[in-house]
Parts: C-alpha cells; structure tokens; sequence
C-alpha cells in the first residue's frame, strides 16, 4: 500500500469527517502524520525482517570514532540506524577471514581505558561501544578495516513528495498501520468510543501478526552481545578476555 493508499483508506473509515481540518491541519496532512506515528509505534515494539540491514562501515588508523552509515544498500535512501546492534564483524583490508567485535558499555570502557585521539594502544578492532551517533573502537586501529553491521533501521516516513512509496513492511503489515492511524486521527477529533475501536483493531492485529512471525528472523542473541556485567572480580583489562 502507497502512502496516498493509506491517506485515502484511512479518510473512508473516518466518514463525514474526511474533509476539512483535523485540529489545525488539513484531514490528508493529519492522516500522513497518523501513518508515519503508526510506522514508528510498530518499529518500537518489534523488529520485523523488513528493516534488517547488513551494512558496512570503513575504518582507518587514523580515527577510532564513526558514525553509523545514513544510506541504505541501494545506496541513494537516507536511513537512519538502531543502535541496538545485531551483530558487528570485523575484516583487515586484503583479508578474507574476519572475527566479531564484542560489545563493552561505554561506562565500562571509561573505567577500563579512556580513549584519546593520541592513543597508543593499537591493534585490531577488538571491542566498540556506542556514543550519541557515534560508534567507537577499540584498541585504535592500527590499519584499514571493514566493520559489518548486521542491524535494524527505523522505517522512512512518508511526506507529501513520498507519498507514492509503497510501505516499507509487506502487505500483510497494512492493516496495522491504517487501524493505528485512524484511531490517532479519531483521538484528534475527541472521538473517544472510535478511538478505542481502532486501537483494539490495531492490538489484536498486531498480536496476530507477531505471532504469525514469530520465526521472522533467525537471528539468535549471543551472550557476546550483551554488554559487560559489571564485577569487582572481574579484570580490569578486558583483553585478558580476548574472544576466541
């Protein structure tokens, strides 16, 4: 379904009140915001596959900070990265075989070793952390990597030059999408008994659908994924842990 498909699906359940204004905002304006609050609203609960990403992102030996990659694979469309990773692998330039990077909080990586941008410690990318939009390595690169993101993206939102797009989830996700916004629009209009109509119709949706997907992904949560506990026994030098 288009963004204008939405538009004009959402303004038939709305009735006599499809024309005119939502608030201050014209009905098609109120209804596009309502879809894109909806995409949002489905992308905080789950992860479905359709926003997987494997993603890249280059290193060199001369900076430890990066920020997330902003295109998607086609390379022209502006995405904008989860910061809850996956997974991030790891490969030196003009090698074939690469390792993960484990995972440190960047509490944790404060405590053990403050990085500068004059450090000394370098060596292969073992560890990272996230900061703001920032992701960080460590130990300071000692040549050219690549880094690999197995993640997620947030869905693009639809504006009035977007709204020929298809959805960015399959079909079977529509009707989540089109019972969330009219519920947001009714909410609008202090149509409270609609509202809560269409925000059962996009719960009992929603469930459905999670539970039809339930093997959406075969990703499965390695413990290396997990940041760091913190221990007083434990050594303060994670390299002593050095993944296998």
């Amino acid at each position: 379904m288009t963004g204008q498909e939405f538009i004009d699906t959402v303004k038939s359940h709305l009735g006599d009140r499809s024309s005119g204004m939502i608030g201050s905002l014209p009905v098609d304006t109120a209804v596009m915001y309502a879809v894109n609050a909806a995409l949002l609203r489905v992308a905080r609960k789950k992860n479905f596959s359709e926003m997987e990403r494997r993603l890249s992102i280059d290193v060199t030996d001369s900076a430890y900070q990066y920020p997330f990659p902003t295109l998607d694979t086609d390379g022209t469309t502006t995405i904008r990265v989860k910061k809850n990773l996956m997974q991030l692998t790891c490969i030196r330039n003009g090698e074939t075989i690469g390792y993960p990077v484990k995972k440190l909080t960047t509490w944790r990586r404060d405590q053990i070793f403050p990085i500068t941008d004059a450090s000394s410690h370098t060596g292969r990318p073992e560890f990272y952390s996230i900061w703001a939009n920032m992701l960080e390595v460590w130990p300071y690169p000692d040549d050219s990597y690549t880094l690999y993101l197995r993640c997620y993206i947030w869905p693009r939102l639809y504006t009035t030059a977007l709204l020929s797009l298809s959805s960015p989830y399959d079909e079977d996700m529509d009707y989540c999408f089109e019972a969330a916004a009219t519920g947001n629009c009714f909410a609008r209009l202090q149509q409270q008994e609609d509202a809560m109509y269409w925000y059962k119709e996009f719960t009992n949706a929603f469930h459905e659908i999670k539970i039809d997907r339930w093997n959406d992904s075969d990703w499965q949560i390695d413990s290396g994924m997990i940041p760091e506990s913190i221990s007083m026994n434990k050594a303060l030098d994670p390299f002593v842990m050095r993944s296998r």
